[in-house]
């Protein structure tokens, strides 16, 4: 049996169109074969919701629109039919549904948005067949309602302006007459008047304000001044500061304690002396506390002072003069001015003995 060449394009035609028709579902998630459950809800008006548009959860495409008319016995509503495909998902009775723009072109789709885990399926879950809650069916602003809100109040502004402006201009035409004219002259007379005023004004003061610039040049310069002798100053007492810090550097350089007790072991030693002096050790406790050197210096005194009566009555005793020449032997003490003289010798020496200087300690 021969098949016909027409035949053989129809059964290519129909395969193109089940094949078409398949993956058009595929792609928008649907077909004859996907089960899926079906809702309802009633809106005001649909903006240009048709059916086949998306049902979204977060986004994510679970469902598809399957038909919009209005509501039997009353026009006012619109009920919209719409399926989802998820058998696992369900709905709490408290989820509510948007109607929002899906794009800029004003797409108009539904988004179910569910409750808090706090309030969720506190009421049940959504039934094949059920109509959502009215009270959770909402519509959301478009862009085109978005953009009207905000133009209106602009374009009231502006024919409000436009009427004030008119106002203004009846105002003026109706002011602009022969009288205005005679009262704007009157007022410009009045407006030189007041700019000569100015003038004048101004030229005093610039005049006051010359004779106060020398004053404040006077009290720059002095400021100068003082500034250049604080500067000074304040030189002088870096260097002090230096001096200063240089000082304190040689003190710390310096043994202080190795002074210190230095000077502690020589307040002992001047202490062990003067104890020394209170008992009578040395020439000074001898002559401060014993009168051992006073009673020798008296008998001293004593023996000078009989020696110099002595020369000053007989200096010939003691010195001899020749004029021609002659030896003379001098003065021939006798036994007991011999004795006399060697005991004053030897009580000088020993009173030069006891007159010792004292030794300190090293």
């Amino acid at each position: 049996m021969r098949v016909s060449r027409e035949f053989k394009i129809g059964i290519l035609v129909v395969l193109s169109a089940l094949f078409f028709f398949i993956g058009y579902n595929f792609v928008k998630n649907t077909g004859p074969f996907k089960s899926s459950r079906t809702f309802y809800a009633e809106f005001d008006q649909v903006n240009g919701l048709s059916a086949t548009n998306d049902v979204l959860l977060n986004g994510i495409v679970i469902g598809q629109i399957k038909d919009v008319d209005l509501k039997p016995g009353d026009a006012h509503k619109v009920v919209v039919a719409f399926s989802i495909y998820k058998e696992d998902l369900k709905i709490p009775k408290e989820t509510e549904l948007w109607m929002i723009s899906e794009d800029v072109v004003g797409t108009k789709v539904l988004e179910l948005r569910l409750p808090p885990d706090s309030v969720k399926a506190s009421s049940g879950y959504y039934e094949d067949g059920d109509y959502f809650w009215n009270e959770n069916v909402h519509v959301a602003m478009g862009m085109d309602d978005q953009f009207e809100r905000q133009i209106i109040p602009i374009k009231d502004k502006t024919t409000e302006l436009v009427e004030r402006v008119q106002g203004i201009i009846v105002k003026v035409s109706a002011f602009w007459d022969s009288s205005a004219s005679y009262t704007i002259d009157a007022s410009m007379y009045d407006v030189r008047g007041a700019v000569n005023r100015y003038n004048e004004m101004s030229h005093n003061l610039t005049m006051l304000t010359q004779m106060e610039k020398k004053r404040v040049d006077g009290i720059k310069s002095s400021l100068a001044n003082a500034t250049g002798q604080y500067k000074t100053m304040m030189g002088r007492f870096g260097q002090i500061s230096t001096d200063i810090s240089n000082f304190t550097k040689r003190i710390g350089r310096i043994d202080l304690k190795g002074t210190s007790a230095e000077l502690s072991d020589s307040f002992d030693d001047l202490n062990d002396q003067l104890a020394n002096v209170q008992k009578g050790e040395g020439s000074i406790g001898k002559w401060a506390y014993t009168g051992v050197i006073k009673e020798e210096t008296k008998k001293i005194d004593s023996l000078v002072v009989n020696l110099l009566n002595h020369l000053t009555a007989k200096p010939d005793d003691f010195f001899s003069f020749s004029i021609f020449g002659l030896k003379n032997e001098g003065y021939q003490p006798d036994k007991n001015q011999k004795q006399t003289l060697d005991k004053l010798l030897k009580e000088i020496e020993d009173s030069t003995d006891a007159g010792k200087t004292i030794e300190y300690k090293n």
